[in-house]
């Protein structure tokens, strides 16, 4: 039997693209050439945010839906390190809990002293605890720093 590849920290093959306020997301997702096209620029825009190997090439590696947010996830594969990694859209937080949009909204609240529940209140959310908030129809939704 082959040795499986030890499993990483959730989170280290994620890249969180930068998409600009003017793109339809689910629509670049949906066009291949297009989000190629994309992905190209901002690869040589911000090669900061891509993995060195990138330079020797990738292709697209399939995608995935979240749930959470009803978006369409584009992977990427790099052969040169046979990794692949997903590609985030910078609108959503880590783990596509909530837009970032919602989070920053929550945690400008708690800097300026608004309780949890006052919080929860706002956000339209259930209750909320020190660790996150959980929305009416479950799960965990936002993480508010104290």
């Amino acid at each position: 039997m082959a040795k499986r590849k030890p499993r990483g920290i959730a989170g280290d093959k994620t890249i969180c693209l930068p998409i600009a306020d003017d793109i339809d997301y689910a629509t670049l997702a949906d066009d291949r050439v297009a989000y190629r096209q994309y992905l190209d620029q901002q690869i040589a825009a911000h090669p900061e945010l891509f993995p060195v190997e990138i330079s020797q090439g990738y292709r697209f590696h399939g995608w995935t839906k979240s749930l959470r947010q009803d978006l369409k996830i584009r992977r990427i594969y790099l052969p040169s390190s046979e990794s692949a990694y997903q590609l985030r859209p910078d609108f959503v937080t880590p783990y596509m809990s909530e837009t970032a949009e919602t989070a920053a909204k929550a945690l400008y609240l708690k800097h300026h002293g608004i309780s949890y529940e006052g919080i929860a209140y706002v956000m339209g959310v259930q209750r909320c605890t020190g660790t996150g908030c959980v929305r009416p129809w479950g799960g965990r939704q936002l993480s508010v720093a104290q």
